[in-house]
């Protein structure tokens, strides 16, 4: 990956001097542009829009609820999960709310590639490539089905042994099934690391199915290039196979995490949908720029994360246990629990028992740091928290730790839904072990633990737990010998 800052524009391989732009025919990105209300577009353009209208009347509003659904899916990776990296392919013309634009407003140092085969789009690159002095743009005129030069080209920005997020917005019905969409994006989201996102929509098929058919058909006539195909809701959700799909899951862009109160209108006819790539972000961190500088609240850190040893979970003093365990002691135990859980599940165990382990480290904020106080703690969520927690540390550090506990706070993975039953599980096998030392009043603890858990592993355990006596348990494994027998 580069250094760079400044915004850059590459051609695709063997491409040479960019193609001159045909007025004659009507183009996609000119099309969309028009429906956004833009001005980069050309007669042929706009007739095509305007049969289209007259097809479908709800396209306009169909495509700006589209484009409010690129905002919040970018808004939510950067500044909940933590991301930093997009690659956002099949870019269009410069609009309002630009993937770079919302990105970087919430992390300044995000980087994004854009990627597009229009010699218009390309013309206006320069209108993309501003970015802030932390983070980084880039331009590369590609053809979608030309993956090697893609990814080749954006490794120039973004760094592959860090999650990346994939962006597929209304391009992928431009590709017909003889070229093998799917496989084109199983293609690109195999280069990705683990714990990288793809965000996608796509137009449907099966919703105002007749309007959606003349419309596609008018707007074929008009094009030079490939003509669209649209797909069903299941052909679509076919394209997040191997994904871990973020609730919603697959919904058309009104439905995906939409703002309180904001009006949008009852029907869009596309689907689209958020995934995360499975698997732990285990790729090594290596020595970030600017690290010196940081090795002193680095260390201090540290520090305070040992602090969770000296922690006791007073929840258990309440009820009159003495001598409660650490925040420590829970952490590790639940971080075992996450793993065997995953393992049952069919999830990532290691990614499982990561989450488990960092999703208690704001408990150090809560009594000890003079400007973090038990009343901002209480009125704060642990993701905002957390942020606050590890701004000191080098980036990657702190958007590592961030992630983890945006994903855990948001139960959105499989891994995550094993995290927090550990989480659960714990408090409900100590609270048993209390309870058969004499400890009647955490019979609570084990009802609320019980009722929290998602998966049905866990459900299966508690109640194995529940139906044991914890000391005979413990007794009989002392006794038995080696091997079992």
């Amino acid at each position: 990956m580069s250094d760079q800052t400044e915004g850059s524009v590459t051609a695709g391989s063997g491409r040479g001097m960019a193609p001159e732009i045909d007025t004659r025919h009507a183009h996609p990105a000119r099309i969309y542009n028009y429906w956004l209300g833009g001005k980069d577009n050309y007669a042929a353009d706009r007739e095509a829009a305007e049969q289209a209208i007259a097809a479908n009347p709800g396209i306009v509003t169909d495509v700006r609820a589209n484009r409010a659904f690129l905002a919040r899916a970018v808004r939510y990776l950067a500044a909940d999960c933590g991301i930093r990296q997009f690659l956002d392919i099949g870019t269009g013309l410069p609009t309002a709310s630009n993937t770079h634009e919302v990105a970087q407003a919430a992390a300044p140092d995000a980087r994004v590639v854009y990627v597009d085969n229009d010699p218009i789009v390309l013309s206006h690159a320069r209108a993309l490539l501003t970015s802030t002095p932390e983070g980084a743009t880039a331009y590369l005129d590609a053809d979608l089905r030309d993956i090697s030069a893609i990814l080749d080209a954006a490794a120039q920005t973004l760094d592959f042994g860090r999650p990346i997020v994939l962006m597929l917005l209304i391009i992928l019905h431009l590709v017909p099934d003889v070229d093998d969409p799917y496989g084109i994006v199983a293609t690109l989201v195999q280069a990705l690391p683990p714990g990288s996102y793809l965000v996608l929509a796509h137009p449907a098929s099966d919703i105002r199915a007749a309007k959606m058919a003349e419309m596609t058909r008018r707007v074929n006539q008009r094009l030079s290039g490939p003509a669209a195909t649209m797909r069903d809701r299941a052909a679509i959700t076919r394209f997040f196979d191997g994904l871990d799909l973020v609730e919603p899951g697959v919904v058309q862009p009104q439905q995906w995490r939409p703002e309180p109160g904001a009006l949008s209108p009852h029907q869009v006819t596309a689907w689209c949908g958020v995934a995360r790539k499975p698997g732990a972000t285990s790729a090594p961190l290596g020595r970030a720029r600017g690290l010196t500088s940081q090795v002193p609240e680095t260390a201090g850190f540290l520090y305070e994360i040992g602090l969770l040893k000296r922690y006791k979970r007073t929840g258990w003093s309440q009820v009159g246990v003495p001598l409660p365990e650490s925040v420590a002691d829970h952490s590790f135990r639940a971080s075992v629990i996450a793993s065997v859980l995953a393992a049952m599940e069919g999830a990532d165990p290691q990614r499982a028992a990561f989450l488990a382990l960092w999703h208690d480290s704001q408990e150090t904020r809560t009594t000890d740091i003079p400007h973090l106080t038990r009343d901002y703690v209480a009125a704060t969520g642990n993701e905002q928290v957390t942020r606050d927690q590890v701004a000191s540390l080098p980036p990657r550090a702190a958007d590592m730790i961030s992630a983890a506990v945006a994903e855990y706070e948001q139960a959105a993975t499989p891994e995550a839904r094993c995290a927090r039953d550990a989480d659960k599980l714990d408090c409900l096998l100590q609270a048993r072990e209390y309870q058969d030392q004499g400890h009647r009043n955490v019979q609570p603890w084990i009802d609320s633990s019980l009722a929290a858990l998602t998966t049905e592993s866990a459900k299966q355990l508690a109640h194995e737990a529940i139906a044991q006596n914890s000391l005979d348990w413990l007794a009989r494994a002392r006794q038995s010998p080696p091997g079992g027998e």
